[in-house]
């Protein structure tokens, strides 16, 4: 075997020329072949790939097949990538990632070449005017039996393992790569306006849970993608039937909560309805993100239990979670609500700490830096009642030492002293 690994990333595309540069500029220094697996493409797509690997010494492997379903192409994909032995590692990109840590994936490819792993979870990063941030498999060994599941918003099972238990033993071969290596989508750049992607998907979902209600997956994304769709009554009658389950993956559980929360209340504006979703949640998994949901709800309304929350928010460490956590909420938000309810409720130590930290994430430089003002010159008053309070005290001393002293020897003693001092 030679020195480096060889890396392929394979790739399903379809008449994607506005969008694929962007992933294909993220590869070129990691990739040694590209696997395209072009699914009927009437544009430049094929094309723009193959110069792109004839420019940068990048072997050049192309299948084409009409496309059925995800997890069907997606495993013809994989069944034609594991026709080439001299590949070691398989990334598994769509047309809208941006791969960002490259330096770390060749680490990696060396570090586990001649590991029992088999399959590694890399963090995806979301930007759709909100940020998200979840782990799922995306890089694989060829020819360990890894396949794809679900007809949309598939998921990779290992084939070699048929019952739950050997699938747990699957599990053993899994790793979780941490954050230096990214997978990034700017979702604001999909150019679905219509919407039309997300009323496939739930067809395809639909035809899932009626062969299989039990399937929890299919609930939670047919859940997800109602909400895509803005049908909000539909969302929460999945989102809740989740909630419900105790089978499939342990976070859909905690999101299905958290997410009933968010959407019973922007329905009705109820908030007995929603707190205790939140609260489930929290219970389900002690996360951040329902309890900034509680502390915006109390701002102006109730410093107190406002404050309480965001403290008890700024205590929680970063989670080890796979699923959707909200990074901004842990480096800034909850910080960012520390400082304004500590100071509203009293707590000025705590409160000025929650302001620092806000800037110390680079996020709301400007208003953090408002709220310290509040806080310095509080202290600066503070100080000041301070030395006033220390001055006539001393005054009363000399008085005391010194009672037919004359006023003005008094206040001569007096400049001495604070001098000496």
């Amino acid at each position: 075997m030679s020195k480096n690994p060889h890396i392929a990333v394979l790739i399903m595309a379809k008449n994607e020329k506005k969008r694929l540069h962007v992933t294909l500029n993220s590869i070129k220094h990691v990739a040694d072949s590209l696997i395209f697996f072009d699914t009927g493409s009437e544009d430049d797509t094929i094309s723009i790939a193959e110069n792109f690997c004839s420019e940068n010494n990048i072997t050049f492997r192309l299948a084409e097949s009409n496309f059925k379903n995800f997890s069907t192409s997606r495993n013809e994909s994989l069944d034609f990538a594991d026709t080439f032995d001299d590949i070691d590692y398989l990334l598994l990109l769509d047309t809208n990632d941006e791969l960002r840590g490259g330096d770390t994936l060749k680490t990696v490819s060396k570090q586990y070449i001649n590991e029992k792993n088999t399959a590694f979870l890399i963090c995806q990063e979301w930007w759709s005017g909100q940020y998200d941030k979840y782990f799922n498999i995306r890089l694989i060994k060829p020819r360990q039996g890894w396949r794809y599941r679900g007809r949309v918003h598939e998921w990779l099972k290992n084939t070699k393992y048929k019952d739950d238990e050997e699938q747990n033993k699957a599990g053993e071969f899994v790793i979780k790569l941490e954050n230096e290596l990214v997978l990034f989508q700017d979702r604001t750049q999909d150019d679905d306006k219509t919407g039309k992607r997300f009323h496939r998907d739930k067809q395809l979902l639909l035809e899932d849970h009626l062969e299989d209600p039990d399937d929890a997956r299919t609930v939670f994304y047919l859940a997800q993608t109602c909400s895509c769709l803005g049908e909000h009554e539909e969302s929460f009658k999945y989102y809740e039937i989740r909630s419900k389950m105790d089978n499939g993956f342990w976070e859909e559980k905690y999101h299905s909560y958290f997410r009933c929360g968010e959407i019973s209340y922007n329905i009705d504006k109820n908030w007995d309805k929603s707190l205790p979703f939140y609260f489930a949640a929290f219970e389900c998994q002690n996360r951040v993100e329902p309890l900034i949901k509680i502390i915006e709800y109390y701002k102006d309304k109730n410093w107190l239990l406002c404050y309480t929350f965001a403290d008890l928010a700024c205590k929680l460490m970063f989670p080890e979670c796979l699923l959707f956590v909200d990074k901004i909420a842990y480096d800034y938000k909850r910080w960012h609500l520390l400082g304004i309810a500590g100071w509203y409720a009293g707590e000025y130590e705590n409160g000025k700490i929650g302001v620092l930290k806000a800037l110390e994430s680079g996020m709301g430089q400007e208003v953090d830096k408002f709220n310290l003002k509040f806080y310095t010159d509080r202290e600066k008053e503070q100080e000041n009642l301070q030395t006033q309070n220390n001055v006539e005290n001393l005054l009363e001393k000399i008085k005391e030492d010194n009672p037919s002293l004359p006023r003005k020897q008094l206040n001569n003693q007096l400049t001495k002293v604070l001098k000496n001092k």
